[in-house]
């Protein structure tokens, strides 16, 4: 995931907004809600939710901008 982030990162350092879809699998022990909220943390310095999470079926889908 690490990678992801830098990524998005970078593509926010560009001034683009970043669109994260995490995917629940069975094979997780952790749920979708836990994934989203670690990524929102990571990325809490240096960006802002454009768009609140929303849940559609085994995805959760939201959209962050730089600050």
């Amino acid at each position: 995931m690490e990678t992801k982030i830098n990524k998005a990162r970078q593509f926010l350092e560009k001034g683009n907004k970043v669109q994260f879809t995490v995917i629940a699998t069975k094979r997780s022990n952790r749920t979708i809600e836990d994934l989203s909220n670690e990524i929102l943390g990571l990325m809490a310095g240096e960006s802002k939710i454009n768009q609140e999470p929303i849940r559609k079926g085994s995805k959760v889908i939201f959209t962050i901008e730089r600050k």
